[in-house]
């Protein structure tokens, strides 16, 4: 009877270590990825991270990463993700394209739509943000 206990914690206790690990949204896209902790908004406090299995945490609101726009193709991400564009910003800097997805978890409210892949194309390269981007480009 002990010898089944003692594996019943050990399920138990690889059960749990999956389900605290996990990988970033964009882990095929970039080696590192950018995580917003704390709050859903630009005052959120910025983690790096490699893209290995990272520990869950509870007050991860999003994540990005930055890439090089030479290959990138936005159809093949919306269709990667299977996400349907819903806006399309135009800026000095660049365009950015808000879709959503639901492959993926976070979710934010912009102009009365909900979305969750934000992508930002400039002149040499892309940044990828779920919910969106926040801080600067």
């Amino acid at each position: 009877m002990k010898k089944y206990f003692i594996l019943f914690l050990c399920l138990i206790t690889f059960i749990l270590t999956l389900y605290s690990v996990k990988m970033p949204v964009f882990h095929e896209f970039s080696e590192v990825s950018t995580l917003y902790v704390g709050e859903a908004n630009s005052n959120c406090k910025i983690v790096m991270t490699k893209n290995s299995f990272v520990p869950f945490i509870l007050s991860v609101r999003g994540e990005s990463v930055q890439i090089h726009n030479k290959n990138f193709n936005l159809n093949s991400l919306l269709a990667h993700f299977d996400a349907r564009l819903i806006f399309i910003e135009e800026l000095e800097e660049g365009t950015s394209y808000y879709a959503f997805s639901n492959q993926i978890k976070y979710r934010k409210i912009m102009k009365d739509k909900v979305v969750n892949l934000h992508v930002f194309i400039a002149e040499n390269y892309v940044v990828l943000g779920s919910p969106i981007i926040f801080g600067s480009f």
